[in-house]
């Protein structure tokens, strides 16, 4: 009986890629904590990973993203299910940041971070996008590296 590899990059073609409602806004905090325990107890305190939750990912830090900063936030949908965010932010010099793509630990490499990132970048089509990313995140910033993505400038 032949035997077939499952291609990963087959998956990809599963990735939905829509709009935020607000009543998405539980499953993004959700995608939002899961990615943030996966990535960052070895970079910054639990202390500082509390702080940081209820700064950025909260329901009420959400609505101020996207009511007041007018951050624009994209999803990846799998099997009707969030597995990662991705939001742009306009700048006042009419350029745009990438805030931030999360993907759920389980999603990851499975081409959802590009996915998020391509279709921003579809949707606002900027002359220059800017991200600011914790340097000891190393896949973070190798992916940023593969997407093309220079550094500019190191800040503490």
């Amino acid at each position: 009986m032949p035997s077939t590899k499952r291609n990963p990059d087959s998956d990809h073609s599963e990735i939905q890629i829509r709009p935020l409602v607000m009543e998405d806004l539980p499953a993004v905090i959700g995608v939002a904590v899961r990615a943030w325990e996966d990535t960052y107890p070895t970079i910054i305190s639990r202390a500082q990973m509390k702080y940081m939750h209820g700064l950025f990912n909260t329901q009420e830090a959400f609505q101020r993203q996207i009511e007041q900063e007018k951050q624009d936030f994209l999803l990846a949908v799998k099997d009707d299910e969030i597995v990662g965010y991705a939001s742009f932010l306009p700048t006042a010099e009419g350029e745009y940041r990438l805030s931030k793509i999360y993907v759920a630990p389980e999603a990851k490499g499975q081409g959802v971070g590009k996915r998020l990132l391509d279709a921003q970048i579809a949707r606002h089509r900027p002359n220059t996008l800017r991200l600011f990313v914790n340097r000891l995140n190393f896949p973070a910033v190798n992916f940023y590296f593969k997407q093309g993505f220079e550094i500019e400038a190191v800040q503490d």
